[in-house]
Order: structure tokens, then sequence, then C-alpha cells
């Protein structure tokens, strides 16, 4: 017997819901299985979704399932797809499997990718992302150049021989990306294949245009915000998790003479921070950025009378930032590499230099 919780919807004077229960054990085609489940914990979801309540009581039920495994299907894709590799296809009547490897586009939120997928009309097939192995950015190297997944979606109708695999550059679904266009906001794709699963073959397609959408090919130019935070981005800190400051200063190599990186932000121009191992600054420093050829992106002072006392728990740092313009109207991009260092104006000396990787885009 399984027990679950299930949102119960209004329909007249009916309240109606769906519920999902493992089968007991795995089933061949033509097997039949018996399944007795317990409800409790009813929920009443009503307005749109927006309110909801419980609902008193319990129901048991049981059920008789036969299986029918003759449509499920399973493609080896190959052909060339504009960046996108597709691998595989698992499609059966509840549920469609795409593993794929695509470019590392960078971040826009904690959801790395945002795979979409289509019938050839156009009619959207339900994203599930619960179901879906999507790669977390903790575990992806801030030097990726491409990331693997795997996305699932609801069942294809019968018959379905064409489907059309999208990215999109931002985490809408499609009911949200039509209230976008409707409204004169652009929404962008930044990949989109056709998966013919009769020849299991994959090529470059561009139905999201009858959509209204356009292509995102200059993706890495076009965000007003970009940024690398070592809480998000160093290795050794997603590592460490929750934890108090010693345990961050104890990282090998993380500081350097006493102080570390902790952010570097542009948005029109260059906020880089540094945090410190628990000494208040007592001189001003030259912060520089470079870029991966060498040349100077930005200069300025980082000054120590703007440093301020923070704690973490019981333990005491020092923040301390400075703004920066860039020099000879240079932009950074998405995934740009750059160094920033900081040195002794007086005796020239570099105190503390760190490359790192602007990943994140907002």
């Amino acid at each position: 017997m399984e027990e679950a919780g299930v949102s119960l919807y209004p329909e007249q004077e009916n309240l109606i819901g769906v519920l999902s229960l493992p089968l007991p054990s795995a089933v061949g085609n033509g097997d039949t299985v018996e399944v007795t489940y317990q409800l409790t914990d009813l929920t009443r979801v009503y307005d749109g979704g927006s309110a909801w309540e419980a609902v008193p009581g319990s129901f048991t039920g049981s059920i008789s399932l036969t299986a029918v495994t003759e449509y499920n299907q399973q493609v080896a894709i190959t052909g060339d797809s504009a960046g996108v590799e597709v691998h595989t296809v698992e499609a059966t009547p509840s549920y469609t499997k795409i593993e794929y490897t695509i470019p590392f586009w960078g971040f826009r939120s904690y959801t790395v990718d945002f795979p979409r997928l289509f019938l050839p009309d156009g009619t959207p097939v339900p994203y599930n992302l619960s179901q879906s192995q999507v790669p977390s950015p903790d575990d992806i190297p801030r030097d990726a150049t491409e990331i693997s997944g795997c996305a699932c979606f609801d069942g294809l109708p019968s018959g379905t021989q064409q489907v059309i695999l999208r990215f999109l550059e931002e985490d809408l679904d499609p009911y949200t990306a039509e209230d976008m266009l409707a409204h004169g906001i652009e929404v962008r794709v930044l990949a989109e294949i056709t998966i013919d699963l009769r020849t299991g073959k994959s090529t470059p397609s561009t139905t999201y245009q009858d959509a209204g959408m356009t292509f995102a090919g200059n993706y890495l130019e076009t965000y007003p915000s970009l940024s690398w935070m070592m809480p998000f981005d160093d290795p050794d800190m997603i590592a460490l998790g929750q934890a108090d400051w010693d345990s961050v200063t104890s990282i090998p190599g993380l500081f350097e003479q006493g102080n570390s990186l902790w952010a570097l932000r542009y948005q029109d121009a260059f906020t880089v921070e540094f945090v410190t191992d628990g000494p208040a600054p007592a001189k001003d420093l030259t912060v520089t950025i470079s870029t991966e050829d060498g040349q100077t992106a930005a200069q300025g002072t980082l000054r120590h009378n703007f440093a301020r006392e923070t704690h973490s728990g019981g333990d005491l740092y020092y923040s301390w930032k400075a703004n920066l313009q860039p020099q000879s109207g240079y932009a950074p991009s998405l995934l740009d590499t750059l160094t920033v260092s900081l040195t002794d104006p007086t005796t020239g000396n570099t105190l503390y230099q760190r490359s790192v990787r602007l990943v994140w885009a907002r």
C-alpha cells in the first residue's frame, strides 16, 4: 500500500485531483498488477492555484493495471545540430526523456539550462523538472565548455514522428513566453533542433520564428550585469557549504597576504570586493583587472578607510571594495576570464592575484 498527498481542484460540485503512485514491482508487456493506496493529507486548491486549504478525511482505493509497452521506444540520435548533441530519446505514452550535451551558456539562475519540447504544430509538451537530470551549478567546473543533462517531458501522442527541442535563454514556461510576446517583450532562443524519431536524425531548425521568438546569437554580449562571486564560484567554497569564517580562512590558497577576492561584478562599471582574514586593512592598495591577453581592463584604488567590519557567527573580518571604470571603452562578455591583482603602490609588489570567469548573467 502506498501513502501520498493529493491536491484537489473544484470542478462543479466535485473535487478532482491527480496522483502518481509507484508500482510495487517492475512489469512487462501484458503483465497485470494490483495497486492499493490510501490518500491522506488532502489539500483543496482554488482561485487559480493562489489559495489552498486542508480537506479533512482520507480514502482508500485499488486499481488493476495491465502494462502495455509495445509503444515504448528508445532511439539513438545522430546529426549535426548547431552545438547541441542529442544522444538518445526514450519515448513512452507517459513520459519522454531526452539525453543531450549542450554548450555551456553560463548561468542565468540556479537552473542551468532551459529545454522545452514541442510537437511540429507548435503544441508544447509539458516539462517535468523533478524527473529531469539537470546538472547543478555546484557540479559544473567554471572553465566548462559544455554540459550534459537529461530532460523529462510528458508522453508523446501516439504516432508522433518528429519533435522540436528548444533551449530558451530564460526559464520560461510556454504560456509565460506567449504572454511576453503578446506584450512585445522579446523571447530569445539559444538553440533549436528537430528530432526525427523514425530516422534517428537531428537537424538544426528555426520553428521558433513562427512563434515570434528570436535567436540569441549575441547572448555573450547582451547582459547588463555579469558577475563572479566566491560563495557560488570557488570550488572549495562550494564544497564547504555552510561554514563558519574560520573554516573559510583555512582553505589553502584562498587568502593571499590576508586578502581574498569576494566578488567581481560588472554593470557599466566594475565593482571589485575583497575580504580579509581578520585584521583591518591598514593601507590603500592598487587593484587592477586584466584581460586574458594581458591588457588592463580597469584600475583604481582600494581604500583602507572604506573597509567595513563584518561578522560571521562569532568571527570578525573586514570587507572592502572599489568601483572601477573600464579603460578605453572596454566591456566584458559572459564567460570572459579576468585577472584581479592587488599591488602595494609604494613598493610595486603584488600582494594578491586571481583569475576568475564571469559565469553569471543577469
